[in-house]
């Protein structure tokens, strides 16, 4: 059965994609899965359609009702609810790699 994961993955994107220019970083989704493993694959097959690619997924966790969220995530994971199909992006915070 599927449920609503929050995803942190630290993912490369290309330079012109942002008006930093910087190509690595972090960023949040909230997706629908059957698995842990599932959510990261079908979010990286996602990722992969803007030429974006996941270095490492950080975190992985189910949306719990029970918890309190910031407001952003909030907003993010009541989106994703009420469309079984959603994968819904947080913003991109990126850094320079030295």
């Amino acid at each position: 059965m599927a449920e609503l994961w929050i995803v942190r993955v630290e993912m490369t994107v290309q330079p012109e994609d942002f008006a930093s220019g910087n190509t690595v970083g972090f960023m949040n989704a909230v997706i629908w899965a059957d698995a842990p493993e599932l959510a990261a694959a079908r979010l990286s097959r996602y990722l992969a359609t803007f030429d974006w690619h996941v270095v490492s997924v950080e975190d992985i966790s189910i949306a719990c009702d029970d918890l309190v969220y910031q407001e952003k995530m909030q907003e993010m994971i009541d989106q994703a609810r009420v469309n079984p199909e959603a994968i819904v992006l947080g913003d991109f915070h990126s850094y320079k790699v030295n």
